[in-house]
């Protein structure tokens, strides 16, 4: 097969393939290790130099996973689109091997210099996943681990301040150390590019620290609810999200006992923005 026909012949494919998975949902997901490991297998045998070739993979396994992801059913959550990765990386593994095993038999290169550019499939892989992973999805940015990242990312608003910041009873203590709240923001890639989009809420973090391991506390907290039902174990870092509106903000802290009946409110804290 020459060298046009190769490359019609796999784009083919991958059209065909992206719409049996936009009619029957499950075979262009499933069928992916097949399909693009057949378009490596043909496009490898043709006379073209081997860096056209290996782009022409790499394009091929980026084309193929983009319409994967924007036609196929399945990918509405992100334990589709996980099983959507899991198997593209299988596939750049099959057509890496594929690759590697047809160019050194065809002895045009140096089997080194065919090994050093087919390892190129993989690394371009990693960086296109990178950014596609979850493409045909939206999903809530998370919240920045630091406030210099809150600042750097334009999310921060404004540090906090609490009523207090101690928590001692007997010989437990906690502290806590500083806080900050961001805008919450949603991550918007249905589309090829990723749109970044103000929501409704604020997202709040809150740094402590002990005076043992977090473990031993047996402290749990609950935001705006004064109920132990629903508490969260206490660690260095406090997350939680809440609408713009929202106020007061009541953090309520649990002594949690062997039973709810020996277990106990250990203080208030109200928090407010600086």
């Amino acid at each position: 097969m020459n060298s046009l026909k190769a490359v019609l012949f796999t784009i083919g494919l991958i059209i065909i393939n992206s719409l049996l998975g936009y009619y029957l949902p499950p075979i262009s997901i499933i069928f992916t290790p097949v399909v693009v490991g057949l378009t490596t297998y043909v496009l490898a045998r043709t006379n073209i130099k081997i860096y056209f070739i290996i782009i022409f993979i790499i394009i091929t396994l980026a084309l193929n996973d983009i319409l994967v992801k924007i036609t196929a059913g399945g990918t509405s959550d992100f334990e589709g689109a996980g099983l959507i990765n899991l198997l593209f990386f299988v596939t750049v593994i099959i057509s890496t091997i594929i690759a590697i095993s047809i160019l050194i038999d065809k002895k045009k290169e140096r089997t080194l210099i065919v090994v050093l550019f087919c390892l190129l499939i993989p690394v371009a892989s990693c960086c296109y996943i990178s950014y596609f992973d979850f493409l045909g999805l939206t999903d809530y940015l998370n919240t920045s681990k630091t406030k210099e990242i809150s600042q750097k990312s334009n999310l921060f608003i404004s540090d906090l301040k609490f009523s207090d910041n101690q928590i001692n009873y007997n010989n437990d203590s906690l502290k806590i150390i500083d806080g900050w709240c961001e805008k919450g923001t949603i991550v918007d890639h249905t589309h090829l590019m990723k749109h970044y989009d103000d929501t409704s809420s604020v997202n709040y973090v809150i740094r402590l620290k002990a005076n043992k391991n977090f473990n031993e506390l047996n402290i749990s907290y609950n935001i705006n609810d004064t109920s132990m039902n629903g508490s969260n174990n206490v660690n260095t870092l406090i997350k939680f999200s809440l609408s713009k509106s929202t106020s007061p903000i009541i953090l309520t802290f649990f002594k949690m006992r062997e039973t709810w009946a020996k277990s106990f409110t250990i203080k208030q804290i109200s928090i407010y923005k600086r």
